[in-house]
């Protein structure tokens, strides 16, 4: 388990790449940071993976990783997903391929935060189960 904590300086595409490169066999990875990332040019290709890597967890963090691990970043064995609704929503909202293939297998999908309004969790939960094959979706109590 590698968690990645940082207040001051945001999380650019080099340091996941040399993340990944140095953890081949990385199984949880946790991300925070509430900071914007500056270099989003430079990634823009799905030169990052992680082989190994079965649970994402992406709670107190920017947009900008949710992006950068599930849009551009090759995660074939996720199988379980801790995310703030809005963000993925959001990410799911973009209909990306890459977003679609790194949640398929996802079996467990925490919320951090609970569902408060049922209409906008029923709005969007179909667009969820479309990229889960088996579907835990669980929210704090």
């Amino acid at each position: 388990m590698l968690i990645l904590f940082d207040d001051i300086k945001p999380f650019e595409h080099v340091f996941f790449q040399r993340v990944a490169r140095t953890l081949l066999r990385l199984k949880v990875l946790e991300v925070v940071n509430l900071l914007e990332q500056e270099e989003k040019n430079s990634a823009t290709n799905n030169s990052i993976e992680f082989r190994h890597l079965t649970t994402l967890i992406l709670h107190d963090i920017h947009a900008d990783y949710v992006e950068q691990l599930l849009c551009r970043t090759y995660l074939p064995c996720l199988i379980e997903l801790v995310i703030h609704n809005d963000l993925l929503l959001t990410i799911i909202n973009q209909n990306q391929q890459q977003v679609k293939d790194n949640c398929s297998k996802v079996e467990t999908l925490i919320t951090v935060e609970p569902w408060y309004y049922l209409t906008e969790a029923m709005k969007f939960i179909s667009l969820i189960l479309s990229c889960m094959s088996n579907k835990n979706i669980l929210s704090p109590p």
